[in-house]
């Protein structure tokens, strides 16, 4: 059995959001790109629940973090705390920070 904790991962409505529309506006290009673009952001959930601390913390709200997916030029950002990993949004890069959460 092991000793470490699991964090919970908690998405928030507007990341799901977020993703859907991105994966819609991916596999309107191209079929299956949006298929791709939703394992590739599991994936990232996957590193961030196993590494919650790995991402940049915001300098101006430094409780919240970003990482960026491996493949698609996106952003997760979230929130790490003791037992549950907030995912508030899924945004494209060429995003403006202003526009940050």
């Amino acid at each position: 059995m092991s000793d470490t904790l699991r964090l919970n991962l908690r998405v928030r409505q507007r990341a799901l959001e977020d993703a859907e529309a991105a994966s819609t506006c991916l596999n309107d290009v191209s079929p299956g790109r949006g298929d791709e673009f939703l394992d590739d952001l599991d994936h990232t959930f996957e590193r961030l629940l196993m590494f919650p601390l790995s991402g940049r913390a915001l300098e101006d709200r430094p409780l919240i973090r970003m990482a960026h997916l491996r493949r698609y030029p996106c952003t997760v950002f979230y929130v790490p705390t003791d037992d549950v990993l907030r995912v508030l949004r899924v945004m494209h890069n060429a995003l403006s920070p202003e526009e940050w959460p």
